[in-house]
Formats: structure tokens, C-alpha cells, sequence
């Protein structure tokens, strides 16, 4: 399969799919963006291939197509249905085409011509799907009688609404725009003989993707991560080393091999569930090829996702400077100012002078904790001996030797203290290496834009200009003179939505090293393929249990489009209108090597967490919040018992929901804090509802401190908030509706936004309801949830002797407590966090020590570590005893 055909197969999916030209009243537009033929239109009758306009209307619009050859486009639109179209109360004003074409301008010594830019026009799909509601088979639509009025009028004679059709049979003999202005003022909409040229704005959406589509299809070569997401081959993986240490904070194994991945091959796949930590990850990825002076675009279809990434880079890593965030216009304008402020010599640069010493400090630090690690080690090796030895010696089986070295060991017991100094300071340098790998970064930012400045001023002064360019084509041009090389030294991290990746960077095959695509499930392929072009690798990072794209493209019509290109099978790459850019990668990786799951959820309590991780996730998740302690109260159900009306909307639900809203406000007042708040429901009539009530009773100000928002599982997809209420909007009544709910990415999406509390609003019997329906099995698990105490059931002397000691201090503790993927010997409560107590030594069940990754991942779960030596604690009881007391009330 040639990947030229894939990618025009891909640009007219779009092209059909994207919505491109709002053409429902073509009257809106400005005079000069409309022109009525007149006459007979010899390009319908095909008489011609081409006709003439007048030359001074042509000279004019060949000037703006010129400059806006990517925002507008050009289309020659006939048999027009226009008039008033009345459905339950609402008027339609409609002057919209039945036939579109894309035309082209041309010139020549005797005047402007335009033609169609294909030989096979589309019919208006938004039009019939208007019209005719109950959605013909478009495969019906005889292509060779498109221009046939006869066709139109038998075919528009299925719709609910009477039209008048006699002046439509005059076609190809035009009427004027008089004629369109008669046709408002009847009754009923009319199928009129107009054709026109039209220069219309393309939807946000798809500005400049199919242009740079285009481009695509007629380049020589592609990149390579667009050679292995088509080609399905294997590719040698690249032996770069990683500087993990340079990343602040401590990262999981899955997110250091995700790391490797970004480094080192050409196309990754990285599956992230709901809090995860895929904006941390992605954003250690661009801080660590930052350290290696390489250079990583993020794009992603919504704001949203990529201002989660900004931040992240900004508060956790320090790197507010780092990256390039443009795209929307207010933070376009915190760009130019940046830039406005370089230039003019306001940032002081002079950190760049501290960069050596940070970077030495950096190097010892990583190097104190690696010897720290080995000795914590070799001391818990070495407790774990004089425990064994300790205990032979108690119950009386020891021999001689083992009573010698006992007798001589007073001191290396002794010396097992040491391990609470080694765990202490193990934290404590971890924290500093944060700390100091921080500041690196930063001076190595200030250095490299103070050398920018001084060697290549013009290359900030060039971007500078470009980003304050009115058009595409003047963009383009200060692009074109730009060193992207230098730039992109200065400013290595561009932060890019999708849809204005053509507004801010040149169309330059490979230009960055690494391209990251956030929120994949939500990119339909076409519009990644431009972002893809301009890496050497890519990483693909989303979640298959979540919403994927929508896509109002019909089967019929792709199955047109893929016979158009030959491209006459059914492989997954050609299902453009089921499958995004996530499901492509994971098609054609070929090894797993490439892939990687994010299996640490940090975002939930685990009541908020539990149904998803066991349904959709194989209980694969470690849940990072998960404590004996934090058990339930997290998900409250409310049985309303309102009823669903005729159209859609559940108003006791609502209710019940305002009257929430309004008492957290009040409950947050008293206590000076502004929780966020969002309210869900699977039903876009019901989000419309409550959010009519929500602007009727609450004030904005609380709106705004609240960042209240009301929406569908669509609207709050890559988005959460501290509270969630939601509304399911189903009686008894229609029940039927549940089946929408049991789409598994709508209803994982739909329970996963919470932070700290979920209140369910329901007029159901969850009985009533099948017994496979997802909302039936996810009420039932809510009542049951309950954080079981699962222990590894072997207690020993030891830890009995622990336990009771704990007990006599009054500490709340749990005996081989499981967490996060591991058997706790003693979990203990302390006054602001919990400390899991490591016993070693002792014969049975709990003898051996944490590994490094234990420690490591408790930490990252907020949990401390204190290893604790049998055989001291047969020495010198109280010393331990002082020590977990220092611990539990440790500030």
C-alpha cells in the first residue's frame, strides 16, 4: 500500500469529515467573498471547462487568496435551497448549496477564469442531513445526475418540509440574487438555479491541516516516524543515553523506560489511565532531552491538555521558560511580550554563570545518593544476618560459631541504627537533588538565550515578527528566513495545538527531534500526519479506555474515498472514522519495546478509582492515595426520583444539583477556600438544561472562583475537577437511554473527573436496569466499596512484639498491610503522614528488606520508610522504641 495514497485517502476524509466551510447561509458573507454567476452555468451544463469573472473582481480575489491561502478557501457552490425552514418553533435562515466543488483562479493576458479543482463534486452533507432527517445512504446519490435539478427535486420530495422546486428545473439557466431575495419572503424554502463562487473561512479545526496535507502529498520524502506509523516495519532503535538524573523528582520504571522510548525510538505508544501522571511524564521527557540540547513539540487537539504540560514544566520543574505555549491568542500575547522583553534586554541572564556549579553540585549529589544507596543495602544485608544470628542465639539452636561472631557483633548491631540515619538522609538528598536539578535547568536555559542573543539576535527578532504576522502567506515568509536551528536551541520545547501547528511553525520535514502527541484517543489521524512530518521520532501518548474522536464522516462516503485513491481493503489504517492516531501507532509498533503503561494513579482517593482500575484497567493501577484510613465517603448516591420529560431533561436532578453547588459555595466561604466544581451528564439536553439554572441562580463570581463548568463526557474529557456531580437522567420511564451509558469510554470518562468527592444524582432503580449495564454494575460496587484489609496472614514474634508496642503509644497500626503493589510489614499512622516500618532479621514471613524501588515508590506515594533491625531491637529495645515514636510525631 503506497502511503501517498494513504495520506490523500486520510486529507479527503478530513476534508469531508472536518465541517470545513459553514455553508448553511452563504449570505453572511461580505460582498466581495460572494459573487453570483449569471447567465448559464456552462460548468454544471459541461459545456466548459472553465468561465470567466469580471477582471476587477478577479484581480482582487486573487490578491486574498494569496495572502489567506490557508485560512479561506475558494468554492464554486450550485442548486441552492433557499428560504426559511421552521422545525418545533425555531427558523432556519438557509442559503446553502446542494453541490460544492473546490475552484481555482487563474490568469492570463485576456482576463480571470475560474474552474473546478476536481472533476467529482460533494453533495452539502450538512444540507440533506438538515433536510432530510431520517439520513439517506449517500451511496445512493447518482454522481453522473449531480448537477440535475429532476435528481434533487425527486429526491428532496422524501423530506418532512414542503419545498417549492420549479424554479430549481430552470437549471443551468441561473437566476439572479433579486430572484434569492423573493425566495426569503415565501413561506417555504425553495430549491433555486444559483451558482456562485464563495471565498469562505474553513472552521478552526482544519485551518492549514489540509493545506499542509497537500504539501504531504507531493513531498519526496517523508519523516520517519511517518514511514513507521504507515509501513508496519521494524526500525533499528537508537542507543542514546538517558540523563534520568537530570529529571527533578523521583520517576517510576514505566515512566524511565518511557523515557528510553522518546530517546530512542523512532515511533512509542504510551497507555496513560486517568491520573497517571502523562503531563509529569511528557513533561520530564522534554526537561530531559532539554539536557541533551535536543529539541520535542507537544501537540494535542484541546488547550486544556497542553496548559496541564505548561504548568507542570513551570511549577514542578522550574522551567517557565523553557517552553514556547502559543496557539491561543491570550498566551500569544505573553509570548510576544517575552520576546518584546529579550530583546529590549529586561531579563537578567546573569544565572547562566552558575550553571558549572550547579551541574557539579548536581553530579555529587547523584553520587552521594548512589553510594547511600548501596550502603542501605549492605546494612540491611547486614541486619538481616545479625537478626538471623540474633534469633538462633535466643531460642537456644545456635552453635558455637554462630555464639563467637554473636558475642563479638555488639557493635555491628549496634551500628544497624545507622539505617534510620541512611533512610533519612536518603529522603532528605533526594529532596535536595529536586531542588538543585531545578536550578541546572535554569541556568542552562539562561545560558543558552543570553548566547542566542549575542551570536543570532536576528533569529528572536525573525520569530518575533512572525508571530505578529496578520496573514498566513507573511507568516510564512518570515519562516522562510528564519534559522529554526538557532531558535530552536534557545526555545527547544514548542507547546502547539493541532489546528495552529501551521500558524507558528514552518512546514519543515524532521525540524524537531521528537514529537509528542497528548490525548491521542482524541486526534482523528489526518490532522497528527503534518506534526508527525516535522520530528525524527515520535511519541503517541493516550488511553483506549477513553473518548475517542468524533467523527460525523459516514461509512459510505470513506468507502468513496478509499475506492477513489484504490485503496480497496479494509485494514485498519483506512478506518478514518473509527480509529485515532493512538489505535494506528499500537497497529503498527512492532515490538514492545515501543509501548509502555503508566500504572501509578495518583489523582483519586480510591473509592474514586476502584470501579474503573478493576472494569476497564485489569487492576493493573497502584493507587497512589490508597490509605487504611481513606475508605469511604469519597462517592455519595442521591435517589432523586425525578422523572425524564418528552424532551430529555430530568429537572429534579437539576435541582438537586444547583441546590449542591450552592451549599458548597456557602461551606467553602466559611472556611476561605474555592473547591472546583463540575457537573457531568451523559445528555447534552440535560448539560443545557442545568446550565440555563446554573447562570439563573449562581452568581458569576462564583462561577469564576469555583471554575464551575457544566458539560457532556466529551467537554470534560483531559480535564477534572475537585468535585463532581453528575446527573444520569434516567427514570423508569427510559431506561432505554442507559444503553448510551454502557459505551465503556463514555462511562469511564464519565466517573474518572473527581478529585476528592463524586455525587451521583439518579431516578433509577439500579435493578430495573440490565444486568451487564455499566451504570447498574457501577452503583452496586459504590454500596460495597470498602478498602478491605488485605494482609499477607503470617505474623511473627517480631512483629506481634511491634504491634503491641505501637498499641501501648496509642498509634493506629495495620499488620502485613498490601499497598501499591507490595506487603507493608507494619503500617503505621503517623501524625501527618503514615510510615511503613521494614522489619528485618527476624526468621518467617517479614525477614527481608525493601528493595530500592520499594523505597522509591513509597516515597513517591508519600509514605516513609523505617527499616527497623531485629537484632537491635533485641539489644536496645527503647532506642527503636524512640526512634518510631520520633517518626509517628515527626512534623
Amino acid at each position: 500500500m503506497q502511503i501517498k495514497g494513504l495520506i490523500s485517502y486520510y486529507r479527503e476524509c478530513f476534508k469531508a469529515d472536518s465541517s470545513d466551510f459553514n455553508l448553511r447561509n452563504l449570505l453572511r458573507l461580505n460582498n466581495e467573498d460572494l459573487l453570483f454567476l449569471s447567465g448559464t452555468d456552462e460548468i454544471a451544463a459541461g459545456t466548459l471547462h472553465r468561465l470567466p469573472i469580471d477582471p476587477e473582481y478577479g484581480k482582487s480575489l486573487f490578491k486574498r487568496i494569496e495572502l489567506y491561502q490557508r485560512e479561506r478557501v475558494l468554492l464554486y457552490v450550485s442548486l441552492f435551497v433557499s428560504g426559511k425552514l421552521k422545525n418545533d418553533g425555531d427558523t432556519t435562515l438557509l442559503f446553502s448549496p446542494l453541490v460544492v466543488n473546490e475552484a481555482k483562479l487563474e490568469s492570463d493576458e485576456y482576463g480571470y477564469y475560474f474552474s473546478v479543482e476536481t472533476s467529482s463534486p460533494s453533495v452539502n452533507e450538512d444540507l440533506l442531513s438538515l433536510l432530510l432527517p431520517e439520513q439517506i445512504d449517500l451511496l445512493s446519490i447518482d454522481n453522473n445526475r449531480i448537477y440535475d435539478p429532476a435528481f434533487w427535486s425527486g429526491l428532496l420530495a422524501h423530506s418532512p418540509y414542503e419545498l417549492n422546486y420549479m424554479d430549481g428545473l430552470r437549471f443551468p439557466s441561473l437566476a439572479s440574487k433579486t430572484d434569492v431575495t423573493n425566495s426569503l419572503r415565501r413561506k417555504n424554502p425553495s430549491l433555486m438555479p444559483i451558482s456562485c463562487l464563495a471565498f469562505v473561512e474553513r472552521s478552526t479545526s482544519s485551518r492549514g491541516i489540509l493545506h499542509e496535507l497537500s504539501k504531504l502529498e507531493n513531498n519526496d520524502t517523508l519523516s520517519a516516524p511517518l514511514y513507521s506509523i504507515f509501513n508496519k516495519q521494524k526500525t533499528k532503535p537508537g542507543n542514546c543515553a538517558v540523563n534520568h538524573q537530570l529529571v527533578p523528582g523521583t520517576l517510576s520504571a514505566s515512566q524511565k523506560k518511557i523515557l528510553e522510548i522518546a530517546a530512542n525510538q523512532t515511533l512509542g505508544v504510551v497507555s496513560g489511565p486517568p491520573g497517571t501522571g502523562k503531563s509529569y511524564t511528557i513533561a520530564a521527557i522534554a526537561a530531559e532531552h532539554f539536557t541533551r540540547k535536543q529539541s520535542v513539540l507537544i501537540v494535542a487537539n484541546s488547550n486544556t491538555a497542553l496548559d496541564v504540560i505548561a504548568d507542570k514544566l513551570c511549577k514542578d520543574f522550574g522551567l517557565d521558560n523553557l517552553y514556547v505555549r502559543v496557539g491561543q491568542k491570550e498566551i500569544l500575547k505573553e509570548f510576544k511580550q517575552y520576546l518584546d522583553d529579550l530583546l529590549a534586554g529586561y531579563f537578567d541572564h546573569s544565572e547562566a554563570t552558575q550553571k558549572d556549579y550547579y551541574k557539579e553540585h548536581l553530579n555529587k549529589l547523584v553520587k552521594q545518593i548512589e553510594a547511600l544507596e548501596n550502603r542501605l543495602l549492605q546494612t540491611s544485608k547486614k541486619a538481616f544476618s545479625l537478626g538471623n544470628r540474633a534469633h538462633k542465639i535466643e531460642t537456644g539452636s545456635a552453635n558455637i560459631w554462630d555464639k563467637l561472631i554473636h558475642q563479638i557483633s555488639t557493635n555491628s548491631i549496634q551500628r544497624n541504627r545507622e539505617l534510620w540515619e541512611l533512610s533519612e538522609q536518603f529522603n532528605n538528598l533526594i529532596n535536595e537533588k529536586e531542588n538543585h536539578t531545578k536550578q541546572y535547568l535554569r541556568a542552562e536555559k539562561a545560558e543558552i538565550i543570553a548566547d542566542l542573543l549575542k551570536l543570532d539576535r536576528k533569529a528572536i527578532q525573525t520569530l518575533n515578527k512572525a508571530s505578529r504576522a496578520r496573514t498566513s502567506s507573511k507568516q510564512l515568509e518570515y519562516f522562510e528566513s528564519a534559522n529554526f536551528k538557532s531558535l530552536l536551541k534557545g526555545f527547544p520545547v514548542w507547546i502547539v495545538t493541532l489546528n495552529t501547528l501551521h500558524k507558528v511553525l514552518p512546514f519543515n520535514s524532521e525540524m524537531f527531534d521528537l514529537v509528542i502527541v497528548d490525548e491521542a484517543t482524541q486526534c482523528n489521524i489526518a490532522s497528527v500526519l503534518p506534526a508527525l512530518n516535522r520530528a525524527k521520532r515520535a511519541l503517541i501518548v493516550g488511553d483506549q479506555k477513553q473518548l475517542r474522536h468524533y467523527s460525523f464522516l459516514s461509512r459510505s462516503k470513506q468507502t468513496n474515498i478509499a475506492n477513489q485513491f484504490g485503496l480497496n481493503n479494509t485494514e485498519m489504517m483506512l478506518n478514518y472514522r473509527d480509529n485515532s492516531i493512538l489505535d494506528l501507532a499500537l497497529h503498527n509498533v512492532t515490538t514492545q519495546e515501543q509501548v509502555a503503561f503508566l500504572d501509578e494513579h495518583f489523582r483519586s482517593q480510591p473509592e474514586l478509582i476502584d470501579f474503573s482500575n478493576i472494569q476497564f484497567y485489569s487492576n493493573r493501577l497502584k493507587i497512589m492515595q490508597h490509605r487504611p484510613c481513606s475508605t469511604i465517603g469519597h462517592v455519595t448516591v442521591f435517589d432523586v426520583k425525578g422523572e425524564r420529560s418528552s424532551v430529555g431533561v430530568n429537572q429534579a436532578e437539576a435541582k438537586a444539583i444547583i441546590d449542591e453547588i450552592s451549599s458548597i459555595i456557602s461551606e467553602d466561604a466559611t472556611q476561605e477556600i474555592s473547591r472546583t466544581i463540575g457537573v457531568l451528564s451523559p445528555f447534552s439536553k440535560q448539560v443545557n438544561y442545568i446550565t440555563s439554572q446554573v447562570e439563573k441562580h449562581i452568581a458569576l463570581e462564583n462561577i469564576q472562583a469555583h471554575q464551575i463548568k457544566v458539560a457532556t463526557p466529551y467537554g470534560f474529557q483531559g480535564e477534572e475537577r475537585d468535585i463532581m456531580l453528575l446527573s444520569f437522567c434516567i427514570d423508569e420511564n427510559s431506561k432505554r437511554a442507559a444503553g448510551y451509558l454502557n459505551k465503556p469510554d463514555v462511562f469511564n470518562v464519565s466517573i474518572t473527573r473527581a478529585r476528592q468527592k463524586q455525587k451521583i444524582y439518579k431516578s433509577v432503580d439500579i435493578n430495573k436496569l440490565p444486568i451487564k449495564n455499566l451504570l447498574r454494575k457501577y452503583l452496586a460496587s459504590v454500596d460495597s466499596f470498602i478498602i478491605e484489609h488485605k494482609s499477607n496472614q503470617q505474623p511473627d514474634e517480631f512483629q506481634n512484639e511491634v504491634i503491641t508496642s505501637l498499641q501501648h503509644l496509642n498509634a493506629e497500626c495495620w499488620r502485613g498491610y498490601e499497598m501499591l503493589g507490595t506487603y507493608i510489614d507494619v503500617l503505621v499512622r503517623g501524625k501527618k503522614s503514615y510510615i511503613a516500618i521494614d522489619l528485618i532479621g527476624y526468621p518467617g514471613p517479614w525477614q527481608d528488606y525493601f528493595e530500592l524501588d520499594t523505597y522509591k515508590v513509597l516515597k513517591r506515594a508519600g509514605v516513609d520508610v523505617l527499616p527497623l533491625s531485629y537484632a537491635l531491637w533485641l539489644q536496645d529495645r527503647d532506642a527503636c522504641l524512640f526512634a518510631i515514636k520520633k517518626a509517628i510525631e515527626s512534623e
